[in-house]
């Protein structure tokens, strides 16, 4: 027989905790599984920069830890129906549970500020079309994005003093007493994001003032890619980040307490968004990025089948001896037919000459 526990009965015998738990957890499932294959496809990206393909593996690994912490959650609060008392945590027990929740958060928004950098700082060189071994996986840059998400996480867990003061559900927000620190954290990861969207556009418009020859071309297009991929998920985020802060404000200077009511707003705003994003990354990446998308249909040739056929004349690897593509540009689409040439005549740049250019 189940034990009971008098603090967490009102929120289990609610049907919507349920069906949250169950969807959350159905939805994090495919989560995983979609951005671990999208994490192994980016290191074989061809046509994009080694750098760039490590920062977009480690990035869908990262996606997948969030939706694997979640769906762990889930699985967990699920066996509440044989022991109601399961749910019950502390106060400092809920913000160690939720730790890795915070640290998911803040390195998403670190790492789309080093791919951002990374467009910044492209050059288009010979690393284009070598592979990645086990022993090149990692990098600095790889290292440095988890090092600075770490120390953001232990430095907001340790601005707020701990207690222990029962809870009937774990939940992060409400686990964290101080409310100047909750709108830190939030306001932190809002910045984030929206220095994202800005670097974003900023380098794509500068990059099309500059596209005199091949390679800033080529730099030109990837950037495209790459933008349009994390330009949705930041504003996600953005929409996520805004709405947790109304949240926490109303939670602030309202005059009742409803423990149930503040649990589920923020499960669904704070946790169920973010989740959201990770499902979305995956196709994103598959839709936009066409050198991961290419090296996906070349893995699982049935992927086609799923893809729009226009999608699927544009997916062409940039290689040595293939230089064509087609990306959108906003309103405008750019056109542009590469080749190098055979009577060893060569532009500006000393590789290449643009045969085909059209920007309309």
């Amino acid at each position: 027989m189940a034990r009971q526990c008098p603090d967490t009965t009102t929120l289990l015998h609610n049907p919507a905790f349920w069906a949250m738990r169950s969807f959350e957890l159905l939805i994090a499932i495919v989560t995983v599984a979609a951005n671990v294959v999208i994490a192994i496809v980016s290191l074989d990206a061809m046509g994009l920069s080694r750098k760039l393909r490590r920062l977009f593996s480690i990035m869908s690994l990262n996606y997948a830890f969030l939706a694997g912490y979640i769906m762990s959650r889930s699985v967990h609060s699920l066996f509440a129906v044989y022991d109601n008392c399961l749910p019950l945590t502390t106060l400092m027990g809920c913000k160690l549970q939720e730790s890795p929740l915070v640290f998911a958060y803040v390195h998403c928004g670190v790492i789309s500020l080093a791919v951002v950098f990374e467009r910044v700082t492209a050059r288009i060189d010979q690393r284009l079309n070598q592979r990645i071994g086990c022993d090149t996986v990692c990098s600095l840059w790889q290292t440095a994005t988890v090092v600075i998400s770490l120390v953001a996480t232990v430095f907001f867990f340790g601005a707020d003093n701990g207690g222990r003061k029962l809870m009937p559900a774990c939940s992060l927000l409400l686990a964290i007493e101080t409310p100047l620190v909750k709108l830190c954290l939030v306001t932190a990861l809002i910045a984030l994001q929206a220095l994202t969207i800005a670097a974003l556009f900023i380098v794509g418009c500068c990059q099309q003032t500059s596209t005199s020859y091949p390679p800033q071309l080529i730099r030109l297009h990837i950037s495209l890619c790459v933008r349009n991929t994390l330009a949705y998920e930041a504003l996600l985020w953005g929409i996520c980040l805004c709405l947790t802060g109304v949240a926490l404000l109303y939670d602030m200077f309202s005059a009742e307490d409803c423990f149930i009511c503040s649990f589920f707003s923020y499960e669904c705003i704070f946790t169920g968004i973010p989740l959201t994003i990770a499902f979305c990354h995956p196709f994103l990446t598959v839709w936009y990025m066409d050198a991961i998308r290419y090296q996906l249909i070349k893995l699982c040739a049935c992927i086609e089948l799923f893809l729009p056929r226009q999608l699927l004349s544009q997916t062409t690897p940039i290689t040595s001896s293939n230089l064509s593509f087609r990306t959108s540009c906003a309103s405008e689409y750019l056109d542009i037919t590469i080749e190098k040439p055979a009577d060893g005549l060569t532009d500006s740049s000393g590789a290449w000459r643009v045969t085909e250019k059209t920007l309309k």
